[in-house]
C-alpha cells in the first residue's frame, strides 16, 4: 500500500518535471506564440478610435398644468441611435452613445433635439389654439347676448316713454301709472343683467389675453464625453490569453507524446 503510494506520488513529481522540462524545450514556441498574439492585439488596439458620446437634458413645456411629452415608440423609431430616457413628468434626457467625432454626435443630438421641441411646443401651441378658440366662442356668445338686451331695453324705452305721455286724468288710464312702474322695474333688472354680462365679458377677454404657457427648451449646452479605448488592458489581456494558450499547446503536446509512448 505504501509502496503504491510512493510510486504514485513519484510518478506526479516526474510529470511537473516534464512539463517544466517541456516548457524549458518548448521556449521559442511560447515565446514566439505569445509574442505574435500579443503583436496582432496591440495593431489591432492602436487601431481603435475613440468614441465620442453626447447628451442634454430637455425640460418639457405645458399648458394649463398639462405637459406633452413625446411618444417614445415613433422616436425611437425615427432615431434609432438616440436614446430618450424620460427623467421626471417634466425632463427628458436624450442620449448619443455612439460616435466616432465630436461633429458626428452633436449633429446626430441636435436633430433629436430639434424634433422633440418642435413637436412638443407644436402640441402646446394647439391647445393654447384651441382654448383662444373657445375664449372667442364664449365671449361672442356673451356679445349676442348683449345685444338682444340692448334690443329689449330700446323697446322698454319706448313704451316708458308713450306711457309716460299718456294724460294720467283721461278716462281709460287707470292701471297705467302701474304698469309703467312694472317696465322701469323690468327695465332696472335688465341693465342690471346687462352689468353683470359685461363685466363677464371682459373677465374672458382679459383671461383670454393672459393665457400662460411653458415652452419646451434645453436646459443646458451640449455635452459631449470622449470615450478612448483601453489600449493597455486589451494588449495586456491579449498577452496574457497567448501565454495561456501556449501553456496548453505544450501540456497537449506532453500528454500526447506520453500516449504515444505508453
Amino acid at each position: 500500500m505504501q509502496n503504491s503510494q510512493i510510486n504514485s506520488y513519484n510518478e506526479r513529481e516526474i510529470s511537473v518535471q516534464e512539463i517544466i522540462s517541456l516548457l524549458i524545450k518548448s521556449k521559442k514556441l511560447v515565446i514566439s506564440l505569445t509574442l505574435c498574439i500579443s503583436v496582432i492585439a496591440s495593431v489591432y488596439a492602436f487601431s481603435l478610435k475613440s468614441n465620442f458620446e453626447s447628451s442634454i437634458s430637455i425640460e418639457i413645456g405645458s399648458f394649463k398644468n398639462e405637459y406633452y411629452m413625446i411618444n417614445q415608440d415613433k422616436f425611437d423609431l425615427m432615431f434609432s441611435n438616440i436614446s430618450l430616457k424620460k427623467i421626471s413628468n417634466t425632463f427628458l434626457l436624450l442620449t448619443v452613445s455612439e460616435a466616432l467625432t465630436r461633429e458626428q454626435s452633436e449633429a446626430i443630438l441636435s436633430e433629436g433635439i430639434d424634433y422633440v421641441l418642435k413637436t412638443s411646443n407644436n402640441e402646446i401651441e394647439n391647445g393654447l389654439k384651441k382654448e383662444e378658440r373657445w375664449y372667442a366662442a364664449e365671449i361672442d356668445q356673451l356679445e349676442s347676448q348683449r345685444e338682444n338686451i340692448y334690443d329689449k331695453l330700446s323697446v322698454l324705452d319706448s313704451q316708458i316713454d308713450k306711457l309716460s305721455k299718456v294724460d294720467k286724468s283721461l278716462p281709460g288710464s287707470y292701471g297705467i301709472e302701474t304698469y309703467l312702474s312694472e317696465l322701469v322695474i323690468r327695465k332696472s333688472s335688465i341693465i342690471s343683467n346687462l352689468k353683470e354680462l359685461e363685466s363677464k365679458k371682459d373677465s374672458l377677454k382679459e383671461e383670454g389675453l393672459n393665457l400662460k404657457y411653458n415652452p419646451s427648451k434645453v436646459l443646458e449646452d451640449i455635452r459631449i464625453n470622449e470615450i478612448k479605448p483601453n489600449r493597455t488592458g486589451f494588449i495586456a489581456l491579449s498577452f496574457l490569453s497567448g501565454l495561456i494558450l501556449s501553456f496548453l499547446m505544450v501540456f497537449f503536446r506532453l500528454t500526447f507524446s506520453r500516449d504515444t509512448l505508453s
